[in-house]
């Protein structure tokens, strides 16, 4: 009796793994038949990698490819914050170009789709697959230039490509098309928030407001504390700011991983806002300057708002105005310690044709 029920149990271990991948099939072919149709690229981000700072910047390199060529992205790991932005709430998967769709609500499609990529995507690097399709992988030292004229052709001749890792890059599109990437992530109301009513009373007492992001947290341990800086050191930093601009009255935008408030600057005005609610993070982009350590919250606030940031490098550091700069992607934010990524496109490429 015993062995009955192990073998039957093993037949329907082997019927699911077979359903699955027939399953896998289906999905690759009706990606590709969306591919022919539209004579574009589908490329299919398969896993999260961090918080919203860096699933936005995943996101966004991808979308300027996809708008400077023509090409479709799905996004199934951007489901937990699909609601919240302007471009990924039409239909039911956060993708670009948005679908003409209402927006449905519920997670249903979006958690079978992420479980059709998985296996569609394991179908990709299986020997089995078709050279139409393509599953690429970075690590974490790697990164993979979505600008490089090699991937461009590489890319403009498959039907679909899934993509695994964080360092996707498209520098130079994401400068052309930053526009459009603001509008795409974009808020998804006019309604006026608690949070947005108090910036805009914080704003129209000050001629000047600068954002702060104060990284505690997990910046602990993040590369050995390096960017950890104490409370005492951020009320030195909203000192010398306020100092740049003294025929300003400079109002300060405060927010931080830890949600505590900062003592010490009760005469200069000031907002804490939680850096939790993702509407702090399009506050921050309206501010006029921001400073902060590398911080991918603060940096995506920078790029979407086109606001000068001042990226806060050591606790020596002093703020100056000319250290105040324009960014375009995650990387202008790193100062000289962060070692080169190695650029692993053309092995990449080389090894998928």
């Amino acid at each position: 009796m015993e062995s009955t029920i192990k073998g039957l149990l093993a037949l329907l271990d082997l019927t699911k793994r077979i359903t699955r991948r027939l399953l896998g099939y289906i999905f690759l072919v009706c990606l590709s038949l969306l591919s022919i149709l539209t004579r574009r690229t589908v490329f299919v981000i398969v896993r999260p990698f961090g918080d919203l700072g860096n699933r936005l910047y995943l996101f966004a390199n991808f979308i300027a490819y996809a708008i400077e060529h023509d090409a479709i992205v799905l996004n199934p790991a951007f489901q937990p914050w699909r609601n919240t932005f302007a471009g990924t709430r039409p239909g039911a998967l956060a993708c670009y170009p948005p679908p003409p769709w209402p927006h449905f609500s519920g997670d249903l499609i979006g958690r079978w789709f992420q479980d059709m990529t998985w296996s569609g995507e394991a179908i990709a690097r299986s020997s089995l697959s078709t050279r139409k399709w393509a599953s690429i992988s970075i690590d974490g030292d790697e990164c993979c230039n979505l600008d490089n004229p090699e991937f461009v052709q590489w890319a403009l001749n498959k039907h679909v490509v899934f993509a695994n890792g964080w360092k996707f890059l498209s520098s130079e599109y994401m400068r052309i098309h930053s526009h459009a990437i603001k509008g795409y992530f974009g808020r998804v109301t006019d309604k006026v928030s608690h949070s947005l009513s108090l910036f805009q009373t914080l704003r129209s007492d000050c001629t000047l407001v600068v954002g702060v992001m104060i990284r505690h947290g997990d910046y602990r341990n993040w590369e050995k504390g390096r960017y950890f800086f104490p409370t005492s050191t951020y009320i030195r930093w909203i000192h010398e700011t306020k100092e740049l601009f003294p025929n300003h009255k400079v109002g300060f935008l405060i927010t931080g991983n830890d949600d505590i408030p900062p003592e010490g600057i009760e005469d200069i005005p000031n907002l804490f806002l939680s850096h939790r609610d993702p509407e702090t993070r399009f506050i921050l982009s309206e501010c006029d300057y921001i400073i902060a350590p590398v911080s991918t919250f603060a940096g995506w606030a920078a790029y979407v708002g086109k606001v000068p940031i001042f990226i806060l490098s050591s606790e020596k550091a002093t703020i100056r105005k000319e250290g105040f700069k324009r960014i375009y992607n995650y990387t202008d934010m790193r100062d000289g310690s962060f070692p080169d990524d190695h650029d692993a496109t053309h092995l990449l490429v080389a090894k998928r044709v």
